[in-house]
């Protein structure tokens, strides 16, 4: 067996992650076909390599990862890209699965009706929890006022999907300065005033700095907390209920949730 790698990390920006995974997977199928031996894919960095695999590092190339991309969305579907665009996002490492998906996918038509077939079935699901983080992010993302000119709000998602949240408020505040900052993966979304958003790493000085930002005094905390606690019935309140739909580790930086000043 031959594990082809990706590497994460030095050699990329946030972006170029999920270019870099399809161009994994053109070698993959090149060197299953030119091989004839089966092949897996990992990220490294390789924890426990194994003593019988032999290891091959995936350089970047954007031409092959322009191909895979293509073929995808002409010899398969749209639907089948988007698919394979949501579980590239996912925590989990999932090149495996978008793999033997791929390789079913060319073989069959309208792979995305196969609901019976394991492979199809994960992919979607897996899309489909990406998918949930997302929307429940775009309703409580919550931007504070650093004085009068920007804005900056933390998320720490578990999957992914900083650059789909920020094209999200690129089309809500379009003339607004503001920071959308990943805490877990040290990454910021930075948009200036009618201009797009770019994605940066951030260095462990400049996350740090910048988590403070919500230690900053806003005016809106108190007059937003007591809309939340005056729209409330007190007779139908079920904490139970409230955190299945909303649970703690999401309230970190929802103002909603924050110790009242």
């Amino acid at each position: 067996m031959t594990l082809v790698c990706i590497k994460r990390g030095d050699v990329c920006r946030y972006l170029l992650v999920r270019i870099i995974r399809k161009q994994c997977l053109y070698e993959a199928w090149d060197w299953e076909i030119s091989h004839r031996e089966k092949v897996k894919l990992q990220r490294e960095p390789v924890i426990q390599p194994t003593l019988f695999d032999e290891y091959h590092h995936v350089a970047i190339d954007r031409e092959k990862a322009k191909k895979v991309m293509a073929s995808i969305y002409r010899k398969i579907s749209w639907e089948a890209y988007t698919c394979v665009y949501y579980v590239m996002l996912a925590k989990q490492d999932t090149m495996m699965e978008i793999y033997e998906f791929l390789k079913y996918g060319f073989k069959n038509s309208n792979v995305m009706a196969h609901l019976a077939e394991p492979i199809v079935c994960r992919m979607m699901q897996i899309a489909r929890n990406v998918q949930n983080e997302l929307h429940s992010l775009r309703e409580f993302v919550r931007f504070d006022g650093i004085g009068e000119q920007v804005y900056i709000a933390h998320i720490e998602p578990k999957h992914a999907i900083l650059s789909l949240l920020a094209e999200h408020f690129s089309d809500r505040m379009p003339s607004e300065d503001w920071m959308l900052i990943d805490d877990g993966r040290k990454l910021a979304a930075v948009h200036s005033k009618n201009k797009s958003f770019y994605i940066r790493e951030m260095t462990e000085q400049e996350a740090e700095r910048l988590a403070q930002s919500e230690q900053i005094a806003d005016p809106y905390y108190p007059l937003w907390q007591t809309f939340f606690d005056t729209i409330a019935i007190e007779q139908r309140k079920n904490t139970k209920c409230q955190r299945n739909l909303f649970p703690n580790w999401r309230r970190k930086h929802v103002t909603e949730f924050r110790q009242k000043s």
